[in-house]
């Protein structure tokens, strides 16, 4: 549902306002906020592949580092993934176009005006 809707147009906060108002919960039980949405759409381990070495803590602080180097491998850990790739690729595709419009805008002071 996460990926169809977005994939089909629909942002974060509309996808949290319909996982809410369905009453589902996350995994520990908690309302759907976007950075939870952000983090499904982002996570592989729904079309079956497992990342590794994506983050390490630094400064022995409870802090944790994004890495640019991990290690991405399809994984035996479902039958079948979740999601297809294609779907997933797609939102992959659209998370890092809104990505660019926003450093666009971070570049350009009066794009915040115009959006």
């Amino acid at each position: 549902m996460i990926f169809e809707m977005y994939v089909d147009g629909k942002g974060c906060v509309q996808i949290r306002d319909k996982l809410n108002q369905l009453n589902l919960k996350t995994k520990k039980g908690k309302s759907f906020n976007p950075i939870a949405i952000k983090n499904i759409l982002d996570n592989p381990v729904y079309k079956r592949y497992i990342r590794y070495g994506r983050t390490s803590n630094y400064d022995n602080k409870e802090k944790r580092k994004k890495e640019e180097n991990f290690i991405l491998v399809k994984g035996i850990h479902f039958e079948s993934a979740i999601i297809d790739e294609d779907t997933f690729e797609k939102a992959q595709i659209i998370t890092e176009q809104i990505a660019d419009k926003l450093l666009e805008c971070h570049l350009i002071p009066i794009c915040f005006l115009v959006y």
